[in-house]
This record gives C-alpha cells, structure tokens and sequence, in this order.
C-alpha cells in the first residue's frame, strides 16, 4: 500500500492552443479537466500500474466534490479533511510549438482547526493501514499552513519507518529536507535555488553529497536527469521525444520509482523505469496518465551512465 498527500489539490483544466501568444483571443483544438495537484497525479499513476494506493490532504466545495467524485470513479481510495473553503483551478495552456503556459491559484485558506484535523487523520492512516511502505508528499501548501508542515509530516513518518518521497520547492523543500526523506525530487531549478548555486553535470556530485541524503533525483527535462542512489551517481539518457504535455511527467515518474523500489529493481532498472513513466506522461493528453504500450518500448531506449 501507497499513501499519496496532496495538501493544495485542484481541477486542472488543459487547453490546446495552436499559435498561443499573449493578446491573442482563440478557441481550443481540445481540452482535457481531470483532478490535480501533484499528489493526485501520483496517485493515477500508480493506480494505472495496478498499485494499490490511498490519498489524502484538504477538499473543498464543488471542486472537492468533483476530485472526490473522480477518484471513487478510478476505485482510488481516498480520505481528505473537507474544508469550508473552495478547492483551486489551475490552467495549463499547451501550444504547437510545445510550449506550455501554466495559471496556478492560490487555493483556499486552512484553518488552524483544519491543520489539526489533517494530523489527526494522517496519523490514523498510518498506524490504520500497517503495510503503507511510501509516502509521496507533493507540491505546493495551500494558505495559512506553515512552512515547515512537511518537515513534520516526514518526521512522523520516519517514527513509523516508512520512506518518504518529497516532491516540492523553496521554503517548503528546505524545512522539509531537515527531516531527511527517502528521496527528493526537484528540477535543476529547484536545486540551483534550494543550494544557492549554479550546478552543472560537472559540479553537481560534491554539492549533491552536502545533502546528505540517500536519494536525490534532479530532472533535467528533455535532457533527462542526474540521480544519486545511496552511494552511487548516475546520468539518465532520454531519446526525444514529441512532447504533447509535460504537466505531470515528474509526478509520473516518482510513481515509477515507487513502484521500482516496491519489486527491488536494481538502480539501473529503477531508473530506466521512473523515467519511462515520466516520459510516458510527457506524450500523453491528460495530466498524470502514462500510455503503457509507449512505456513498454520506451524504456529500453533510455541509457543510464553511471559517474
């Protein structure tokens, strides 16, 4: 079993636009609306690749209702608090030219009352559910928490001895690798801010080693990515690829490290697997989806170098 947190969930609604500029008015070639935040993109995932899995975080209003609505329809076990507040929309607007524009709102503001009632449940999964062995704690924190409320998700975890993957940036993936989780997973972005440096393919190994933590994986979009597997460095390949929708393709992929470690793939394998799922997303319409006969061929098509 799988816990996936998703503390600033949303509808997603995806919007194909040829010729997209600023200014412009036009109407759509297709659109898709499916339930978001990264969490749930996770959770999808996992569930395509028939793992069992329950998600949690915050719900509210119609847009709860229709993310709830969702997920009972995918058989996604599911247990939020449900809030006061209306749950977020967020847009992402694709183009020909395969550039992607995204308007994320804020979300709702969460109580304090709220904050303890999701404590209070996160903890009841976890000591309810006994064979839960991973948690993905993923992207950003809806108002009025505190910027440390990963940090002491991962901390209650680590008591249970269960891995946490922590996908997110800024204050909350700086508090949150106090705690030291499993893995984390930021882009070359997200490492250069959360460092304060410049990191390339030729400085990134020493940096990585401050850490000091077991697993980090850096995306690199279409140039694949940079891991580091307990003691071992690693440079991931990818082929190219027609990019459709990159929403997604890393929470994609941390599916697929789950479910790697979960069958003791070696690293080699753990990786070609987690990126095919990533890559897998990135040509697919919908947000968090992965095309299982593209994955199939694609994974053999990635080369992993080791450092």
């Amino acid at each position: 079993m799988l816990l996936t947190v998703t503390l600033n969930p949303s509808i997603d609604r995806s919007y194909y636009v040829e010729g997209f500029n600023k200014n412009g008015v036009y109407r759509t070639k297709y659109e898709k609306i499916t339930s978001g935040g990264k969490g749930l993109n996770v959770s999808r995932v996992l569930k395509k690749l028939d793992m069992d899995v329950i998600a949690t975080g915050f719900l509210g209003g119609k847009s709860g209702e229709y993310i709830k609505d969702e997920l009972d329809r995918l058989s996604i076990i599911n247990d939020f608090v449900n809030i006061d507040g209306e749950t977020r929309n967020c847009i992402a607007i694709l183009s020909d030219d395969e550039s992607h524009t995204e308007i994320l709102e804020k979300g709702p503001v969460i109580t304090e009352e709220y904050f303890y009632l999701f404590l209070k449940k996160f903890e009841n999964i976890l000591e309810q559910n006994s064979d839960i062995r991973f948690v993905s704690v993923s992207g950003s924190i809806p108002q009025g928490l505190k910027d440390d409320i990963y940090k002491r998700l991962i901390m209650y975890s680590n008591k249970f001895d269960i891995k946490i993957i922590l996908d997110s940036s800024g204050e909350y993936l700086k508090n949150g690798i106090e705690a030291k989780p499993f893995l984390i997973k930021p882009n070359l972005d997200e490492i250069n801010s959360l460092l304060n440096k410049n990191l390339n393919q030729k400085n990134f190994i020493e940096e990585i080693e401050n850490l000091e933590l077991e697993n980090i994986i850096i995306s690199l979009g279409e140039d694949g990515a940079i891991a580091k597997l307990k003691n071992n460095f690693y440079r991931v390949m990818i082929p190219k690829v027609k990019v459709i929708n990159p929403v997604g393709s890393g929470d994609s992929m941390i599916a697929g490290f789950m479910i790697g470690y979960e069958n003791d793939y070696d690293d080699i394998r753990l990786l070609k697997f987690a990126t095919a799922c990533g890559m897998s997303n990135a040509i697919t319409k919908t947000t968090g989806d992965i095309d299982l006969i593209f994955l199939k061929d694609i994974i053999n098509k990635i080369e992993i170098i080791k450092k």
